[in-house]
């Protein structure tokens, strides 16, 4: 099983490297920023005897979308992070910055469609 692992994960690695998106994913300080508030945002929901939820399918709209009232209904559910794809955008240029403001509640993803 461990070797099939890591055949998997060397495929996909050399897979990456091949299309040219290795270099695309970060390996900077801010990753470990993010991973460090997704780490303590489930903690949390963990600590209280809850199951945290990741939600990954969830369209964004910049202009429409209360996003202080949506991280209180994130906290009262247990949501602990969610995919937020941003309506009609070509990249996920506004997605990322949603991120890296709130890594603790959201998902980068590309976008919704």
């Amino acid at each position: 099983m461990e070797f099939m692992r890591r055949t998997l994960l060397k495929a996909g690695a050399a897979s990456l490297a091949f299309t040219g998106l290795a270099q695309a994913i970060p390996t900077t300080p801010s990753r470990a920023k993010s991973i460090a508030a997704w780490r303590k945002r489930v903690e949390s929901i963990l600590a209280k005897g809850r199951v945290p939820i990741i939600d990954l399918q969830a369209t964004y709209v910049a202009k429409q979308t209360n996003l202080s009232k949506v991280m209180a209904y994130m906290d009262e559910l247990d949501i602990a992070q969610t995919a937020f794809a941003v309506a009609a955008e070509q990249d996920g240029r506004l997605s990322l910055e949603l991120h890296r403001k709130y890594p603790e509640y959201f998902i980068p993803t590309t976008s919704s469609g």
